[in-house]
């Protein structure tokens, strides 16, 4: 049993933001809904057969390619209602990987980065360095795709940092910005994936300046017209107004913020998007420029806005939106009442 390849990459990504709670075995899986089914492009009466090829696949590990497709395909089917059952699946696609190609093979590399993946979505940094510190190893021997290193060393430097290492981190993170030239006439600058998270890093450490060099060149790489990076760039803006103001540069980040909200046209102005925008540069405002007016009144359209939605239930996703906004916008509230006494 054959997939396109087209398919398989995107049931890869599905998997690889799953949500993993404890470490298990595999246990007895349940087989997933129709709608699950449905939204992973498979029908339900291949749902019914799915395990039993899989197991079939294992006993005969020559078979491999077609048991990783397997695998993977159970492991996306069931990701939204058993995070350990994806898990469980995504371990045997690693142990079938290793059966198959060796311990020391690119395959192994690839499904320990998996892995390592998925534990750091789950937030289970110990575990996810593990595997992330094997993938890089194999990776670096083997001489493997700078795409996939560098990948793995940013999922590797996460981990460490999420535990507290932030220095340790820093030379990953470099490393793999330094494996990720860009491709010619590519429509995403790879090299911006590692520049945000370097930046942060610096930040970190209290290094406000070297961290706006670093804001400044992801900027640069995701201004570019041909470019899909805008989503990116906006973020990139915002990152700078904040070091910017720790730097006691507020002025200047507070044109970096309005410039990352831009002018919205009518049409958008009501979007969670450009929600998000306001709602920043509030926060921006009543924290940093001291502009409690302006404050105010963002917050007030933000929150506003938000509970109109409300009243049609357009904003199930707003609602963490809402409550932080709603606590700014009562502060800002104070301020203002408190200073016209």
């Amino acid at each position: 049993m054959r997939f396109g390849s087209a398919f398989l990459p995107c049931l890869v990504a599905a998997i690889i933001t799953a949500a993993t709670p404890a470490h298990a075995e595999p246990r007895e899986r349940r087989q997933p809904s129709p709608a699950i089914a449905e939204r992973v492009g498979i029908d339900a009466a291949a749902t019914r057969k799915l395990d039993r090829e899989i197991e079939t696949c294992e006993q005969a590990p020559r078979f491999a390619d077609d048991c990783l497709d397997l695998i993977q395909l159970g492991a996306a089917a069931n990701i939204a209602e058993d995070p350990l059952a994806a898990e469980a699946y995504q371990r045997r696609a690693l142990a079938l990987r290793i059966a198959a190609f060796g311990a020391d093979s690119d395959a192994a590399a690839q499904g320990h980065a998996a892995l390592g993946s998925m534990l750091l979505q789950r937030q289970r940094h110990a575990e996810a360095e593990v595997e992330m510190a094997r993938a890089v190893a194999l990776f670096r021997k083997l001489g493997g795709p700078d795409w996939a290193l560098s990948r793995a060393l940013l999922d590797l430097a996460g981990a460490i940092q999420a535990q507290g290492r932030i220095r340790e981190a820093e030379p990953l993170l470099r490393e793999a910005l330094g494996r990720m030239p860009d491709r010619e006439g590519s429509r995403y600058s790879r090299a911006a994936l590692a520049l945000r998270p370097l930046a942060d890093n610096l930040t970190r450490q209290g290094r406000h300046a070297e961290a706006e060099q670093v804001l400044r060149r992801l900027l640069a790489a995701t201004r570019v017209p041909e470019r899909e990076d805008s989503g990116i760039a906006k973020h990139a803006l915002m990152d700078l107004a904040w070091n910017l103001a720790e730097q006691r540069r507020t002025a200047e980040g507070e044109a970096m913020m309005r410039e990352a909200l831009g002018n919205p046209p009518p049409a958008l102005d009501r979007s969670p998007t450009v929600y998000i925008g306001r709602a920043a540069l509030g926060r921006y405002l009543l924290r940093k420029s001291g502009d409690t007016d302006g404050a105010l009144t963002e917050l007030r359209r933000v929150t506003r806005a938000i509970v109109a939605r409300e009243m049609v239930r357009e904003t199930a996703g707003l609602l963490p939106l809402y409550q932080t906004t709603l606590q700014l916008h009562v502060e800002a509230a104070w301020r203002v009442a408190h200073r016209r006494r």
